[in-house]
């Protein structure tokens, strides 16, 4: 669960600048399409994508964190109108001998609604607090980063200005609603579930401790009591969100909900629906022209594996597959490495609900690759996996390269935009430093023959004054010409690690492993799946050391490598015991259904994926 925001932002936003029922098989056709607000119409085969479906997947998406503060906003008003409900109840029996508020007179209610609204007026926030802590979350991201823009850097970090303010609005209310002033006030739903996370430490006992500290210091200052620091109060809220997810029911389209429902919440009398059409509405500010291309490949691709999975009669019975991911979801729960992870920072996915429905259509895949994933009859590998098994040791077995990626980018890093006509623009510098490159190259051959020819002669060679040697060319051009940005050091306070920064492409200079080189440059296995391609591949797989690769087109912009050294993986894998053979045979699978997607999509009659 996403909890919510602390309230100074300013070492999250530097963190992230320097980062980054069995289903129902589809028809195969649709009515007469119809222009679509997202570009052209995207038709596979004569089947229409709809317009809901690419709105429903951007906002499982990029627009995750807004969702889910939605989310949270029903919880939040469900327990709201829940305090209501029993306070009104119990005042209508307090005032007019046990009646109930329903039996009363419209006088007599609106007399109790009055007594309610005073009761429950803690509930309310203090606008003058949110002011407050958005003019010192700006002041002490000024005074530590004066050459940055705020509003760009909150954009990078949390996709929307607004969406960053409406979640410090959701925190504030949370605080009052849940932690009013003295833990001695607090409501009972909120100290039963500090309890219940923390069953061996008493967190209300050492809140009111500090409590009692925060408010002697602010009576003899005279001033505002300080509020809790914020580690201890994203701990507590926690445990509360938690609590209250406890006591609904969450559905979403892995549950089966229509492409025009992205989420229903019911639970304790309450039942809440939100629509994808109005979410989409609120978020669309955020989504570009490359967020829809990136959902049409990614519903394309589904579509049409699918389509080949049916075919082939090996789709699995959806319920049976729902039921072991909930099973690993309840067994990982506890886990830092729970499903939610694997899914959003493991394999980058941009929703959990992306990541089921893919899961899906892999592990059905298998069942058609099965004997590419069983052992023969004397235990040997299949001839697929012999065949694969050199690849899995790099990347499994921690083969290392090290290597300077070039980037000239279609993606404005500093502004955190797309360029206006990027792609094509990177094209063009990219095409022209290669010839930069091998220009130079040329140079440095064409003066050694000049070299040789002069000893060979007796001739004196003078060397001329522009000639390096190739790294010290390299080094200078990557200066110049890399569009790789680190955002400035801040002024003061605490300074980032240095292990995130891009340096000009350098990255951290030593040999890296295969998964550690790939989230550097910027990809993922969802990148290498919705795009089929990767740089570090190249890298890992195709270059020769002391050569100089590319332009490879990539996430964002076009990349050229120049490859120092390849290292031989120091731990190999044992394919032979269980735990290593199963890591063997998924990432085979994974790689194999990625081909499998994008040879299914070349075959197919497909419009609206320009």
């Amino acid at each position: 669960m996403t909890s919510l925001l602390p309230t100074c932002l300013a070492a999250v936003l530097l963190t992230t600048a320097l980062q980054a029922a069995q289903e129902p098989v589809v028809a195969l056709s649709d009515p007469a399409p119809r222009a679509s607000i997202l570009g052209e119409p995207l038709i596979i085969d004569g089947h229409r994508i709809t317009d809901m479906e690419i709105k429903r997947f951007l906002c499982y998406g990029r627009g995750y964190n807004a969702l889910d503060s939605r989310r949270l906003g029903v919880l939040i008003q469900q327990e709201r109108e829940l305090r209501q409900y029993e306070t009104r109840s119990s005042l209508a029996a307090e005032r007019y001998a046990g009646a109930s508020f329903d039996s009363l007179t419209a006088e007599q209610q609106a007399e109790v609604d009055v007594a309610m609204a005073s009761a429950l007026a803690y509930m309310e926030y203090d606008e003058a607090e949110y002011t407050r802590r958005t003019e010192d979350h700006r002041k002490q991201f000024t005074d530590r980063y004066p050459s940055l823009d705020l509003d760009t850097e909150t954009r990078r970090a949390y996709e929307s200005v607004a969406w960053y303010n409406d979640q410090v609005r959701q925190t504030l209310e949370f605080e009052t609603m849940f932690f009013p002033g003295h833990p001695d006030g607090w409501p009972e739903i909120t100290r039963e579930a500090i309890h219940q996370g923390s069953p061996n430490f008493d967190l209300i006992a050492d809140y009111t401790q500090h409590y009692q500290w925060r408010l002697e210091a602010a009576e003899e200052a005279g001033v505002p009591i300080k509020r809790e620091e914020e580690m201890m109060m994203s701990l507590l809220r926690d445990y509360v969100m938690r609590a209250l997810a406890s006591l609904v029911e969450i559905r979403t389209q892995t549950d089966g909900l229509p492409p025009e429902t992205l989420m229903t919440i019911e639970g304790g009398g309450f039942s809440e629906a939100l629509k994808t059409e109005d979410v989409f509405q609120e978020m669309k500010h955020v989504f570009s022209s490359a967020d829809v291309y990136d959902a049409k490949t990614f519903l394309a691709l589904e579509y049409v594996a699918k389509k080949k999975l049916v075919e082939a009669g090996v789709l699995r019975d959806r319920e049976g597959f729902l039921a072991e991911i909930r099973q690993m979801q309840e067994e990982l729960k506890d886990s830092m490495f729970n499903w939610d992870f694997l899914a959003l920072d493991g394999h980058q996915f941009p929703s959990i609900v992306s990541y089921n429905e893919h899961a899906y259509l892999v592990e059905s895949f298998k069942t058609l690759i099965a004997s590419q994933l069983t052992r023969t009859e004397n235990n040997s590998l299949p001839p697929e996996l012999e065949a694969y098994l050199p690849r899995a040791n790099v990347i499994m077995g921690l083969g290392r390269a090290r290597a300077d990626v070039l980037l000239l980018s279609a993606f404005d890093f500093p502004r955190y935009k797309w360029k206006e006509d990027g792609w094509a623009s990177a094209d063009k510098a990219s095409g022209a430093v290669r010839q930069e490159i091998d220009d130079y190259i040329d140079y440095i051959i064409a003066q050694a023959d000049e070299s040789q020819a002069s000893l060979e002669e007796g001739r004196n060679y003078v060397q001329p004054e522009d000639l390096v040697s190739f790294p010290e060319f390299w080094s200078g051009l990557l200066d110049l010409k890399s569009e790789y940005w680190d955002p400035p050091l801040p002024v003061s306070g605490k300074m980032p690690p240095a292990m995130g920064l891009k340096n000009k492409g350098r990255f951290t200079g030593e040999p890296t492993t295969r998964n550690d080189f790939r989230r550097f440059v910027g990809e993922s296995p969802y990148s290498e799946y919705l795009h089929n391609l990767s740089i570090t591949d190249k890298i890992f797989f195709e270059m020769e050391p002391g050569s100089v690769g590319g332009p490879y087109k990539g996430t964002r912009g076009y990349y050229i490598v120049y490859l120092k050294e390849n290292l031989a993986p120091t731990n190999p894998i044992d394919p032979y015991t269980d735990r290593h053979f199963n890591m063997l045979t998924d990432d085979f699978a994974r790689t194999s259904f990625q081909a499998f997607a994008h040879q299914a999509l070349e075959e197919a009659e497909v419009s609206g994926l320009e």
